[in-house]
């Protein structure tokens, strides 16, 4: 069996990670101008969901909406984009290839999405010392 040295195990990683990154690059350049986007994410009630997170896949890349539900951004047409919250379904929405704009703007409705979680019940210490006595003697 051939053994690989460390040193040639990450020499290779990172020269493949090298090859990946100008593909990625060559592969971005190839494709339309980029544009911005815009717009806010909502629940199905029309409320902006604050702080929201958007994953675009393709770029590996992401961003997190304001206090309002507001996001902008930067793409490239084909894009696919994910709208995500805590408590809410996630939404994928892929950017239209034959935009003649340099600004594209929408809103994103997520439906909610209710989770629950296992039931914790909570013992409090008599007093300071029986705390710091249980807390000393944790294995």
């Amino acid at each position: 069996m051939v053994q690989i040295s460390a040193f040639k195990y990450l020499l290779a990683i990172f020269l493949l990670s090298l090859i990946v990154t100008g593909v990625k690059s060559q592969q971005r350049s190839e494709q339309k101008d980029p544009l911005q986007i815009s717009g806010i994410i909502k629940d199905e009630t029309g409320t902006p969901l604050p702080y929201s997170h958007i994953i675009v896949i393709n770029a590996g890349k992401g961003s997190i909406a304001d206090k309002n539900g507001r996001f902008s951004f930067i793409v490239y047409p084909n894009d696919t984009l994910v709208f995500s919250s805590l408590g809410y379904k996630r939404e994928q929405h892929v950017i239209p290839d034959n935009l003649d704009v340099v600004h594209y703007s929408f809103d994103v409705q997520l439906q909610r999405e209710p989770f629950e979680i296992e039931e914790v019940t909570v013992f409090p210490w008599a007093t300071y010392e029986e705390f710091s006595e249980a807390f000393i003697n944790l294995d």
